[in-house]
């Protein structure tokens, strides 16, 4: 699991490795499951409060149908809308 190793301090702190972009795949209350590194890795949430500085939502052409709907039924337009509220 991808803790908060040594705390955002000394060599834990944020800014001081470089960036590194990791797609997350899942998450729940507990954790985020990343690609990194060749694997899945559990990222914690305090992890991910202390290193992460951006995020990005990719909306593709290729996953919705015909209606410009997701599988799920939502549709691009209110994803882009939703999307816009996010500060």
């Amino acid at each position: 699991m991808v803790g908060a190793a040594g705390g955002p301090t000394g060599d834990g702190q944020p800014g001081s490795w470089g960036g590194h972009a990791v797609p997350v795949v899942a998450y729940d209350a507990r954790t985020l499951t990343v690609v990194t590194w060749g694997a899945l890795q559990a990222m914690t949430w305090s992890f991910w409060d202390a290193y992460c500085d951006e995020g990005y939502a990719i909306i593709s052409n290729d996953y919705l149908n015909g209606q410009e709907q997701a599988p799920q039924g939502f549709s691009l337009q209110q994803l882009q809308a939703d999307l816009a509220d996010v500060k």
